[in-house]
């Protein structure tokens, strides 16, 4: 999901990123103020040359926090994603690039296991 929503936003796919979005988060915002929020961040740091590895975060009341780092011609940003059990998207956020950092290993299996028991 996380990698879907960066590769939609660096095609412009706002209207897909926004329909991804749990139905309370849809009233909102709209798909343009998506699309605002993302034009803002590629202008300051240029047009996206890579998406790093997704990075899990933690876990807490049902939701996965994932992290992409983004790499810019300019700079870089990363992607934050939170995804419900169900598989709704519960929150993006564009964060710096040092925000993406490696989840220690006992958060890591922690994260595995509460996804195979959560599995859909």
């Amino acid at each position: 999901m996380a990698l879907d929503v960066v590769r939609l936003a660096c095609e412009g796919s706002f209207d897909a990123v926004f329909e991804r979005l749990a139905r309370p988060l849809q009233a909102l915002t709209t798909p343009q103020a998506l699309q605002a929020a993302w034009d803002a961040e590629t202008a300051k740091h240029g047009a996206v040359t890579s998406v790093g590895e997704p990075i899990i975060e933690s876990v807490h009341a049902g939701v996965v926090i994932v992290k992409v780092p983004v790499v810019c011609e300019r700079g870089g940003l990363t992607v934050v994603v939170s995804v419900a059990a169900g598989g709704a998207l519960a929150g993006i956020q564009l964060a710096a690039p040092d925000a993406a950092t490696p989840t220690p290993p006992v958060a890591a299996a922690r994260v595995r296991r509460y996804l195979e028991v959560h599995r859909t």
